[in-house]
């Protein structure tokens, strides 16, 4: 019996090093700086960025609610982009984890049409690129409004800290 759990504890070892080792295994390139920078996570053809900070998000979409938080706005001099969860950037590979995504070209507070929103839920992501966008709070916060690529219309809402 103690051959057999002994041979057990082995295989399972050799097994999780080989995983470790092996070219599809994550490994983290870069760690997430709270509202300043995105982590990056890859593997061999998947980069996963992952966004941390004060950032929140709620999205309304096909009867559905979805709810983000802990991400990070970046505020560019002629840009912003909110990032929140982890990012999977790869389109041939469906999404692991929850993220929302919204960029946009504003140096002020304004009503911008056709921002580019994405959101990754339950292995899939749905986009928006036919919206209306409202930045409010020297662009610390907005809504919006769109037609998002189910087809469906949606709406949500973000805030930065």
């Amino acid at each position: 019996m103690r051959r057999l759990v002994a041979c057990l504890v082995l295989g399972a070892a050799g097994a999780l090093a080989w995983a470790a080792a092996s070219p599809g295994a994550l490994e983290l390139k870069r760690p997430c700086k709270p509202n300043s920078a995105p982590g990056l996570i890859t593997t061999s053809s998947v980069r996963i960025l992952v966004y941390c900070g004060s950032a929140k998000a709620t999205v309304h979409l096909g009867g559905h609610t979805y709810r983000f938080s802990g991400g990070a706005c970046y505020r560019f001099p002629n840009g912003l982009s909110v990032g929140i969860g982890k990012l999977t950037e790869t389109a041939s590979v469906k999404p692991k984890y929850r993220a929302f995504w919204l960029s946009t070209e504003a140096t002020k507070d304004r009503t911008i049409r056709d921002a580019v929103v994405r959101i990754q839920v339950g292995g899939r992501e749905v986009g928006s690129t036919k919206n209306t966008l409202v930045l409010k709070g020297k662009r610390s916060r907005g809504t919006f409004t769109g037609v998002f690529t189910t087809g469906g219309r949606g709406s949500g809402s973000f805030s930065c800290k």
